[in-house]
């Protein structure tokens, strides 16, 4: 250990700082878990999961800290799931529904291991109470599944798809709508949204060094998704090819069309400025 502490004190002492101290704050990367979008989200929830606690279990409640006892709630030494059950029931579901779908009452669970792990509680929690929530949430979903199969349940889930004809009227449009440029850039997102089955947020984040030629296409890859925001799921690429019956549904077109009418776009991005999908929003209003 001394040889090694001998051995970096140069260099240590060039930039001044304790050869053992960490170069990066390690906080930083806990921070990292989720987006800042999902944690906002998770925040929401968090503070209606507190004033539960605070009305129905008052003891589990901290009124000075304003935090829940983790610990008493599902710790090591006790701890129940059917109260944390029992809150995640509050979300009622809609068109008389007693309860929400299973999709939002998950949302309930990640909230709490969010909370868990910011709180730092994850090693004093009870390993068994995650394992029950688990198969409680399988129950949940094999019950929706079965009021779906006996139609009293609608199976759609989610936001309506675009149809191609609607999709191609909108091209239409785009591209015959002065000033052209706006037009163009409208054209070129929506087709990637459409070629690709992308959200129209991870278009907007499009570099071009997640785009390469592959013989006679363009191959796109998207590194964080929201199902996927460690990028270990979907690790190919999406392929993209020229479409020379209909223009207005080839995206090779529209890009070249796009860089034609921007050549002074620098940087890495495809797209520039903060709120492209949100650009993409109102052109399509």
């Amino acid at each position: 250990m001394a040889a090694i502490a001998a051995a970096i004190a140069p260099v240590a002492a060039a930039v001044e700082v304790d050869p053992f101290d960490a170069i990066v704050d390690p906080e930083i990367f806990d921070k990292a878990r989720v987006c800042k979008k999902t944690k906002r989200r998770y925040l929401k929830r968090r503070t209606k999961f507190k004033a539960w606690c605070a009305a129905k279990y008052p003891d589990w409640y901290d009124a000075v800290s304003g935090e829940v006892d983790l610990v008493a709630l599902a710790g090591k030494n006790g701890g129940d799931s059917l109260a944390f059950k029992q809150y995640v029931m509050t979300n009622k579901g809609t068109k008389g529904r007693a309860y929400a779908r299973h999709s939002t009452l998950s949302k309930e669970r990640s909230m709490l291991f969010d909370y868990v792990c910011d709180a730092k509680k994850a090693g004093d929690m009870r390993p068994a109470f995650w394992i029950e929530l688990k198969q409680w949430f399988i129950g949940v979903k094999n019950e929706e599944n079965k009021e779906k199969a006996a139609g009293k349940l609608s199976c759609k889930e989610g936001k309506d798809e675009l149809p191609e004809k609607m999709f191609r009227k909108f091209a239409e449009m785009w591209l015959s709508k002065k000033p052209y440029k706006p037009g163009v850039f409208a054209f070129l997102y929506g087709s990637l949204s459409w070629m690709l089955m992308a959200r129209t947020t991870n278009v907007g984040k499009l570099a071009y060094s997640h785009i390469s030629v592959e013989g006679d296409c363009l191959g796109f890859r998207f590194m964080i998704t929201k199902t996927d925001p460690n990028g270990e799921k979907y690790t190919g690429k999406k392929h993209v090819y020229a479409n020379a019956v209909d223009p207005s549904g080839c995206s090779i077109l529209a890009m070249a069309v796009y860089w034609m009418l921007n050549p002074h776009n620098e940087g890495n991005f495809v797209f520039t400025g903060n709120n492209s999908s949100g650009n993409f929003s109102k052109l399509l209003k």
